[in-house]
């Protein structure tokens, strides 16, 4: 399979190699992640900080090349993050006030990569499109700064619309990469026992997860003075009132308290507390590619929203992340946002916590 080394601020095609049967490619939603391959070539012309191509009938990767090493005399090794990764910088962030949502995003990533006047980040080869109608709000402290990838996160969970990168071909060369903000997809089920699943492995907290947070007024507020509740509702929306009928039979709750600074970001912090507890759970399994039935890239990818019908209970879930080992015959899949490997949990911790 060819690989194709672009220069990373011009998309000017720098080389040519071709991709041993040595490889991972990782797309990741929660913690960006390397994706490493052996290219069957010394010397390649590329540096850090380019980027690589592969596509195929399945999928088209665009890399962002941090490491090359010479593995011997035939072959480079190479490390590279994918494309959406190179937005994981934090920028100032504004509140988001019944705005769209994708025009949100879309705009800081304008602003720091396309508009800047520093010829060293300035990407000419952007193009951006908005493909979703959907409004939102999001509130942060004075002075906030967040990773854009966080924010794509964040975005994805709230309001189901995520970033997504095409590439655009001018005369048979890549001249642009078209940044989209794009609906999620919903509403997939899949079966634990579905033919093409293989290696189906469920991780799962013994506590159930949190579905109502109730924030109580601090004493010595003066400004708000309201108990609030925020509660999980069964089609994964966020909602106000605890007497309505389509949210969980059971409750599971806790109460927090707040000030009054704290007021306005109530909404957000309940959002994101409660989409991060009905997320924690990691499902894995391999999925073969040529099945009839469900595929990634054909029925989902990461950032769409499934169902995963267990033999004992149902997951309302998102898919995290894929990876291809080897060959693009199997996918490997995880639902749901916890880690098992140390490192990654303390990765997500750390993103978490700053």
């Amino acid at each position: 399979m060819n690989v194709t080394f672009l220069d990373g601020l011009s998309l000017k095609v720098k080389d040519y190699a071709f991709l041993s049967n040595d490889f991972e490619i990782v797309i990741d939603s929660v913690i960006p992640q390397k994706s490493s391959l052996v290219i069957n070539k010394v010397n390649i012309n590329a540096e850090v900080g380019d980027l690589l191509v592969i596509k195929n009938e399945l999928m088209t990767f665009v890399g962002s090349i941090t490491t090359i090493e010479s593995s011997d005399e035939f072959t480079t090794s190479i490390q590279a993050y994918d494309f959406i990764s190179k937005f994981d910088i934090k920028v100032p962030v504004a509140n988001l006030n019944n705005e769209n949502v994708g025009d949100y995003i879309l705009n800081i990533i304008k602003s720091t990569f396309y508009n800047t006047i520093d010829r060293h980040k300035k990407m000419t080869y952007l193009l951006f499109q908005n493909k979703t109608s959907k409004y939102g709000s999001l509130t942060f402290d004075d002075d906030t700064l967040e990773s854009i990838v966080d924010l794509n996160e964040t975005i994805m969970k709230e309001f189901s619309v995520r970033l997504a990168y095409e590439l655009i071909y001018d005369d048979g060369q890549i001249s642009k990469i078209l940044i989209k903000a794009i609906d999620v997809t919903k509403g997939l089920a899949i079966r634990y026992n579905l033919g093409a699943l293989s290696d189906l492995v469920i991780n799962d907290t013994d506590e159930e997860s949190i579905n109502e947070i109730i924030y109580v007024p601090k004493s010595d507020n003066t400004s708000y003075k309201t108990i609030i509740s925020y509660v999980m509702l069964n089609d994964g929306t966020i909602g106000t009132n605890p007497l309505v009928e389509n949210r969980p039979s059971k409750a599971y709750f806790k109460y927090e308290k707040y000030s009054d600074n704290d007021y306005l970001n109530l909404a957000s912090k309940a959002t994101e507390s409660l989409l991060n507890s009905s997320l924690d759970h990691n499902i894995t399994f391999n999925i073969t590619i040529a099945n009839s039935t469900i595929a990634p890239y054909r029925n989902f990818e990461v950032g769409d929203f499934v169902s995963f019908v267990g033999e004992n209970k149902t997951y309302d879930t998102l898919v995290t992340r894929l990876s291809f080992k080897n060959s693009f015959v199997i996918a490997s899949v995880t639902l749901g946002e916890h880690r098992i490997k140390l490192t990654e949990k303390m990765k997500l911790l750390n993103r978490r916590n700053e």
